[in-house]
This record gives structure tokens, C-alpha cells and sequence, in this order.
């Protein structure tokens, strides 16, 4: 399969999925994209894995690379109840779901070959629990492979570069420390400090891909705040809902169908655009080289 056909396909499943948040199905796509590549090893856990979408739109990516089935993992982990539940119906992503706190597992040592987390790790308070803990149910010579963003995202979004081509850096400030509060960002960090984190806990960073470039981010950005632009009371997106319900079964499918062709015929020249820039997101591959019990004993 071509790389141009993966990337085609990628976006237009997460616009279907996501069809009234263009924004996050743009971020999303190119996640999947990337983690597309990664091999699944088994038994395998999924943490922080929300409602599953994401999940269950990885795997169709992975099949159609492969042209194969994709084996679901074994387990998915999320704190909030209504998401388990929704994530549980996933079948084709998850064995089973587990409703814990992402440090405090309560899975035996050395459980997972794999564990992949996707746009989770900034978003953990302690993060030095969380480390710990994902340590602790790796296996020797288990990958630990996950998404974050890094301090690239506040600066490159589109009012931080404005604010700072006219010298406001005070403004700047001001709206990256606003965004974060919003997205309840905790861990912005660059590859050397996750390298040294990581290295704490009995791990080797293996590679480490920049993602989403400032242009990216840029469309990111914009196509975000669309989709929570207020008409009244309700947002964009909000509305978009609406119709889709007032329509009914059918004709709400046909509306997604025409909105999330429309959106991929707009994004699209802007999705592929991969020119190289620092990337405001990092994908690592981090491969467990201590067994736990080494840990302890340092």
C-alpha cells in the first residue's frame, strides 16, 4: 500500500468519525498515521484509552496496510466510567476494558510486551506515578510506545505568533498559559527530558518522531476553534449535531457522509503537507532494558 493511499484513507476515516470536529480528526489522523507502523506485540495494553475510537480507527488503519485482520488488545484502561463503557463495546479493539487509575494499574509485574498510549502522558499530574507504574507491568524488552505534545504546541498556535511578530510577548504568555489551564497540560516537555525520565524507570528511548509541524499546527488550530465558534448559545459543532439528529437515521448518515467529504476535500492539500518543522508533538518507542525488580533494588 502506497504511503499517499494510507495517509487518503486515514483522514477520511477520522473525518467520519470525528465529522463535527474537523480539529481533533485532523490530530488524530495523524497519530494514527504514525502509530500505524508500530508492531503490535501481545499481550498488549492500551492506556488511557477514552471511548475507543481512536483504537478501533487505528486498527482499520493498520488492516488496510496489511491487508489483514489486526488482533484487538488484550486490555484498555481508562479512569472515567462512561468511558469504559463505551470503549468496552469497541469488540474489534478490545478484549476487555478496565476501569483504574493510570498509576495504580493493579496488573502483576511484567504483564505487557506492549503498552501504547496515545495523548495521555501530558495530561498526568504525577507523572513520575504513571512512569512507575508502566515500568512495573513491562516485560524485559517490552516497548512502551506513546504520544505527547511538547512546548512547541503553545508557541506555534496561531495568537502566540502573532503576539510574538509584534513583540507581545506578555500576550503571548498569557494565552499559552490560558490554552494549557484549558487542555489541562502538565508535561510539555522536549526528548531529552523524556529520555531521562524514562531512563529512571529502566527504559531506552529508541526513536523519536516529531509530528504535526508549525504549518500543521497552524490548520490544527484554526479548524479547533471553528468547530467551538458560539452562534447564540450553541457552537458550530453543537449545531452540526443537531441537524444530523433532526434528520434522522438515514438521513443523518448521508449529511456525516456529505460534511466529512467536504471537510476531506478542504484539508486535504493541508494534510499532506509534511514538509519538515520541530513538530508541537513527539511519537516515542521506549524499550524496557531493566527488569522491575532491578528497579527496586537501585
Amino acid at each position: 500500500m502506497n504511503e499517499l493511499g494510507v495517509k487518503k484513507h486515514t483522514l477520511k476515516l477520522y473525518l467520519k468519525t470525528y465529522w463535527n470536529d474537523p480539529g481533533l480528526a485532523f490530530w488524530r489522523a495523524k497519530e494514527a498515521e504514525l502509530l500505524s507502523l508500530a508492531t503490535l506485540a501481545h499481550p498488549s495494553l492500551n492506556l488511557g484509552c477514552g471511548p475507543g475510537f481512536f483504537t478501533e480507527n487505528l486498527l482499520s488503519v493498520m488492516a488496510f496496510m496489511k491487508g489483514k485482520p489486526i488482533p484487538a488488545f488484550c486490555f484498555g484502561v481508562e479512569k472515567e466510567i462512561l468511558l469504559c463503557r463505551q470503549a468496552a463495546m469497541k469488540k474489534h479493539a478490545y478484549r476487555q476494558v478496565v476501569a483504574a487509575d493510570i498509576s495504580s494499574l493493579g496488573f502483576k509485574d511484567q504483564s505487557f510486551k506492549l503498552v501504547l498510549s496515545n495523548c495521555v502522558l501530558e495530561h498526568v499530574k504525577n507523572i513520575d506515578n504513571c512512569l512507575f507504574e508502566v515500568a512495573r507491568i513491562i516485560s524485559h524488552n517490552g516497548e512502551f510506545i506513546f504520544t505527547v505534545v511538547t512546548s512547541h504546541f503553545g508557541k506555534d498556535c496561531f495568537w502566540p505568533t502573532i503576539f510574538r511578530k509584534f513583540g507581545l510577548s506578555r500576550l503571548e504568555s498569557i494565552w499559552i498559559n490560558k490554552i494549557d489551564k484549558a487542555l489541562v497540560h502538565y508535561n510539555k516537555k522536549d526528548i531529552q527530558w523524556w529520555k531521562e525520565s524514562l531512563k529512571k524507570y529502566g527504559f531506552t528511548v529508541t526513536e523519536a518522531i516529531p509530528y504535526l509541524n508549525p504549518a500543521q499546527l497552524l490548520t490544527w488550530n484554526v479548524l479547533f476553534s471553528l468547530a467551538r465558534i458560539k452562534l447564540y448559545r450553541y457552537n458550530l459543532a453543537g449545531i452540526m449535531n443537531f441537524i444530523k439528529k433532526s434528520l434522522g437515521e438515514r438521513g443523518g448518515n448521508i449529511f456525516i457522509d456529505m460534511v466529512s467529504k467536504l471537510a476531506f476535500f478542504l484539508i486535504w492539500p493541508l494534510y499532506r503537507n509534511d514538509k519538515s518543522g520541530d513538530g508541537c508533538a513527539l511519537l516515542i518507542v521506549a524499550k524496557k532494558n531493566n527488569d522491575f525488580k532491578t528497579l527496586l533494588n537501585k
